[in-house]
């Protein structure tokens, strides 16, 4: 029987240098292979679980197991294999009443506001019959979010997407040192660059500045440790960079569970020199701890409690121009997840399936959730709009790309 040798630190060196490069290697493959997973699926994945949290507290029981996220308000019995002419016309219809309205007595505005709507209305008219042409789109998915796409006469999950899992006596704990931190952040500021909107759940800061809102920044405190830290990191930031009336921001009156605590406007008048100064000196002055390791659950991860989000420009004016309320970036996704589940509910359905729950459907609806993206002007490998080149803007992609090295 050989003898075995002693093991001498020296002669493990170079074994152990083999293991550390193997382990490096297997590391980069994880995150190369994590990396080329849509965004999409990622986002969708993560508020799955955050739903599946809230199961005793909502209809994903064994009673109802999927009333809450697929409550089925289409008619079984229509013919859901063609995206029908009659919906796009009567669309079409509606979008001319309501600006025909609108403008009542101004011709030249009427005709103008008609020409763009119309336009935009028959690029995407065009481009979903294309899209379900080449089987790209589902047809049932496509007139699903024709139909219901405007989140409106149904109910959606969006209040259990946006929330952290929270003690509520943990937050009440913290209220009273996030509320001096909220004062002063407003004593900083001149009384008429804030504003207070959302029924006064949120303070606007400088909304007045010029230009349009083309994506927006999650930060996201970890509400178990010390949000007003968070938000002190933010003033300070905003300081030293000079940035106090040049950034468009809100922050929430009171302390709650939702899962950003800061909201950034960037605007196409911001430069990417601001975005990227306003980052890089909050993640110096905020240390990585008092970051929520999740941030925001349905958007694109920066780096640790920063979040990337677009604004769905192109699918708002197509609602505001029917005369219907716009969606924020969590409600759309939201109704984009409740019409995906409820898609893959139908297709069972016409397969005889039976005794159905969220999880049998999971994989067809993260599918339709994809779908539902496009359908809305969102690329699902990036979880950016094509207003934007669908793809993360230069200065995102630097937090991005150091964040995943890290």
């Amino acid at each position: 029987m050989p003898q075995l040798k002693e093991s001498n630190l020296a002669d493990d060196k170079p074994y152990l240098a083999d293991r550390k490069d193997l382990y490096a290697g297997l590391k980069n493959m994880a995150e190369t292979k994590e990396a080329l997973v849509p965004e999409a699926d990622k986002v969708f994945d993560r508020v799955y679980r955050q739903l599946a949290m809230n199961a005793q507290r909502h209809s994903w029981s064994r009673s109802q197991p999927l009333e809450y996220i697929a409550p089925l308000h289409g008619d079984r019995r229509t013919d859901w294999n063609v995206p029908h002419n009659d919906i796009f016309d009567k669309q079409r219809a509606g979008i001319y009443a309501h600006l025909k309205e609108k403008y009542k007595g101004r011709s030249e505005r009427f005709t103008k506001a008609w020409q763009e709507a119309d336009r935009l209305f028959s690029t995407m008219r065009a481009t979903v019959v294309e899209k379900v042409r080449s089987r790209e789109i589902d047809p049932v998915l496509a007139k699903m979010f024709l139909l219901h796409g405007s989140g409106a006469n149904y109910a959606d999950p969006y209040n259990d997407i946006v929330r952290q899992p929270i003690d509520y006596n943990v937050l009440r704990s913290k209220q009273d040192g996030y509320s001096k931190a909220f004062k002063a952040i407003c004593a900083v500021h001149s009384n008429e660059h804030i504003v207070e909107q959302d029924s006064g759940l949120f303070w606007h800061f400088n909304s007045e500045l010029p230009g349009k809102t083309e994506s927006r920044i999650y930060i996201s405190a970890d509400l178990s440790k010390d949000p007003a830290g968070v938000l002190q990191s933010f003033q300070r930031a905003l300081e030293v960079t000079g940035l106090n009336d040049e950034i468009y921001f809100k922050i929430p009156t009171l302390l709650s569970a939702r899962q950003e605590s800061i909201i950034i406007y960037v605007q196409d008048t911001n430069t990417s020199e601001q975005i990227i100064n306003l980052i890089t000196a909050f993640n110096q002055y905020c240390p990585n701890e008092l970051l929520s390791e999740s941030g925001v659950i349905t958007a694109n991860e920066l780096c640790r409690g920063v979040s990337f989000a677009p604004e769905p420009r192109y699918y708002n004016a197509l609602l505001s121009y029917e005369g219907r309320d716009t969606l924020s970036y969590n409600h759309l996704i939201s109704v984009c997840m409740t019409l995906a589940f409820e898609t893959a509910r139908i297709k069972a359905d016409e397969q005889n399936i039976t005794n159905l729950t969220p999880g049998l459907l999971r994989e067809e609806a993260k599918k339709y959730f994809r779908q539902a993206l496009i359908m809305a002007g969102i690329n699902p490998d990036t979880m950016v709009t094509n207003s934007l080149g669908g793809q993360l803007p230069e200065w995102a992609k630097q937090f991005k790309g150091s964040s995943q090295s890290a």
